[in-house]
């Protein structure tokens, strides 16, 4: 009888020590950062990147970089290295220039796991390709981009520390920063 008093006991403190947690943490907010340098060591692992056109023009995407002062508020953005090369007989010409990969930031609580997704070039400039091969570098880069990126895991909540198992169960929003993006979770 005294065992069964003593378990009672037991789980009533316990139920108590959960309310009482429940109740100090409600309308609290924690954050914890995941940094720039971090961002861009996963994405770096995907370039370069290469597709041909009809044998006649080669693009390369590499040299990502994160641009973390974005045209919308859910997208991250990436400055890469383009690079056209224009086949014409035997002879073949470079050019190089920029582009701008966008894509949004989701965070898929079942896996804990932030990815990229709907990716697009939002802008290339490549100076000095014919006319004839320019217009068709927009779609070029989509088509690359698309490929690697679509539902792409940029950073995963491991739960190693107390902060990253409260992330997992209780994520209330994400807000890019300058040199970082930041999540906020709270009960």
């Amino acid at each position: 009888m005294n065992r069964k008093y003593i378990l009672i006991a037991f789980l009533l403190l316990f139920l108590g020590i959960l309310i009482g947690a429940y109740f100090y943490l409600k309308g609290k907010t924690f954050t914890m950062e995941i940094s720039k340098d971090e961002l861009e060591a996963t994405v770096s692992k995907s370039f370069p990147m290469e597709k041909t056109y009809l044998l006649v023009l080669k693009l390369t995407l590499k040299d990502p970089e994160l641009e973390l002062a974005q045209i919308k508020k859910d997208e991250l953005s990436f400055a890469l290295t383009a690079e056209a090369r224009v086949f014409e007989g035997i002879k073949s010409q470079t050019y190089n220039g920029r582009a701008i990969l966008n894509a949004h930031l989701i965070y898929d609580p079942k896996v804990h796991t932030f990815f990229l997704e709907d990716p697009y070039i939002y802008k290339i400039n490549i100076q000095g390709v014919p006319k004839i091969y320019s217009d068709r570098l927009p779609k070029l880069a989509t088509e690359i981009i698309k490929k690697r990126f679509e539902h792409y895991p940029l950073y995963t909540i491991s739960g190693s520390s107390l902060q990253e198992r409260i992330a997992k169960m209780t994520l209330k929003g994400v807000k890019v920063k300058k040199d970082k993006v930041v999540l906020y979770f709270g009960i």
